[in-house]
């Protein structure tokens, strides 16, 4: 019989307080102590298998900066898991002027969280209970802690970035058994397990982007940074190192890109008095010479590499655009209202077709290699969104190759493929809406008419935002085909 005190119960807390203008807590609790007071109170079977979630948020500004301390509590009541994200810290200070051409922006972010009771635990057995045998699980526990350092500093039309992260990383989980043959008798031995395990990175990265050349034109940035020898941290400990840090090298990293912007001109139709086809490709280039990794660090990540070779790759993508202009109004009457029209009319503009194509890449020094080519990009994405349907996006995704990227046809590594160029549609992906607002669009185009207004959207998505840069939308209904 289970007593009051030990009966299981639940809390629901909503909690908004503004202390002052720059002064807010905000709080949403949900907890319970046992999963049987949801199913015991609650006749909907989705909710007894549910989560319970409950986040804290302080937010504060200062007059040198903004600080935001919270976190979050997660029950999944069908398993027990317990997911905690506490405490979530975030300061970002307004930016330091150091002298009248350097600015310095400096922030900073901290976070811990734990996963408890995870599934699928361990199995312990234990003694036998009545001549039955008998066992007990045990859970996983697990805790990653992480912080991140941003101290950018801009000097003119200099600017150097600066990264530091740190993660920490614990878990209860029994991971995979390492075998260890005695170098004497190869035939003999051992096999070792471990009840946990841990890792712990600290990574740094710097770089400079230099000033802009031909910034209304050609749109040139050049970049200098300096990255890891290899893919993982500049600092590592792990079981392998014995619980002491290992460091591998660093290596100079050059990059490029050219993103200009192409006109044409085109004779109007119907209601529009002129088209424009703006054509934006983005070209980057980036090179990195080879470098030694240490023998201590290749045995810490557990990979038999000893060299990290150069990389020396161009990618190609880019945005098409097209847009019309709308024929102006009848002048009006008088020759004063006329001109007074004439000084407030803004032609009107609308989107006909804007197209996205994802980046395609090509690495010189896979090309170096034999029965390789350079071609390292696998599948061709290209989206089309346009302002005649509002709420109307396409995305169509084509695998370029008949086979395996990268190869040449005679070095092919699947038996029927022939690894050369062979466009073909694996995936179509829509999202329509229809509104009043698209009917009224699709109306005044051809009458001519007033378009409906324009809603309130982000900096990214507006009429002249930058063409490069796609527009994110999420996607409908999907189909994919196979070869």
């Amino acid at each position: 019989m289970t007593s009051p005190e030990d009966a299981p119960w639940r809390l629901q807390w909503n909690h908004l307080q503004s202390f002052d203008q720059r002064t807010r807590l905000t709080a949403a609790v949900d907890y319970a102590t046992s999963a049987r007071v949801v199913e015991r109170n609650s006749v909907d079977p989705f909710l007894q298998t549910s989560t319970l979630t409950s986040r804290l948020n302080f937010s504060k500004q200062f007059s040198w900066g903004t600080l935001s301390l919270g976190g979050s509590h997660t029950q999944d009541l069908s398993s027990g898991t317990v997911t905690q994200s506490l405490p979530s810290l975030s300061l970002t200070p307004s930016p330091i002027q150091l002298w009248s051409s350097a600015t310095w922006s400096p922030s900073l972010s901290f976070t811990n969280s734990r996963i408890l009771n995870q599934t699928p635990g361990v199995v312990v057995p234990l003694p036998p209970v009545n001549g039955q045998p008998a066992a007990d699980t045990v859970l996983i526990d697990a805790r990653t802690t992480t912080f991140n350092l941003r101290t950018p500093l801009r000097i003119g039309r200099w600017n150097w970035a600066n990264d530091l992260s740190v993660s920490d990383f614990w878990t209860s989980r029994i991971s995979n058994p390492i075998v260890l043959p005695d170098p004497e008798n190869p035939g003999d031995s051992v096999t070792r397990y471990y009840g946990e395990d841990f890792r712990t990175e600290i990574d740094w990265n710097t770089g400079i982007n230099l000033p802009a050349l031909f910034s209304s034109t050609w749109k040139f940035q050049p970049t200098i940074g300096i990255r890891n020898t290899t893919s993982g941290p500049f600092l590592l400990r792990n079981r392998n190192t014995n619980g002491a840090f290992v460091s591998q090298g660093k290596r100079l990293s050059l990059s490029a890109s050219l993103t200009p912007t192409f006109f044409g001109f085109f004779p109007g139709v119907g209601p529009l008095s002129r088209i424009r086809h703006a054509f934006s490709p983005l070209l980057n280039w980036t090179y990195s010479p080879k470098a030694t990794v240490p023998e201590e660090y290749a045995r810490a990540i557990g990979r038999d590499v000893r060299e990290s070779p150069a990389l020396m790759q161009a990618s190609f993508a880019m945005s098409n655009s097209f847009e019309g202009k709308m024929r102006e109004e009848e002048p009006a009457d008088s020759a004063a209202a006329a001109a007074a029209a004439a000084a407030n009319r803004q032609p009107r503009k609308v989107k006909l077709l804007s197209i996205q194509t994802s980046p395609i890449v090509y690495d010189f020094e896979q090309a170096k290699e034999e029965g390789r080519n350079g071609w390292a990009t696998q599948r061709l994405t290209n989206s089309f969104t346009s302002d005649l349907l509002p709420g109307f996006s396409l995305s169509m995704t084509h695998d370029l190759w008949d086979g395996p990227v990268g190869y040449s046809k005679l070095a092919c590594p699947e038996e029927g493929r022939t690894c050369g160029f062979d466009p073909f549609m694996t995936s179509v992906s829509a999202r329509f809406t229809l509104s009043s607002r698209t009917f009224q669009s699709i109306f005044g185009l051809v009458t001519g008419g007033p378009q409906p207004e324009a809603e309130t959207e982000d900096p990214e998505d507006e009429y002249y935002a930058d063409p490069i840069m796609p527009r994110g939308s999420a996607m409908g209904p999907s189909t994919r085909l196979d070869r």
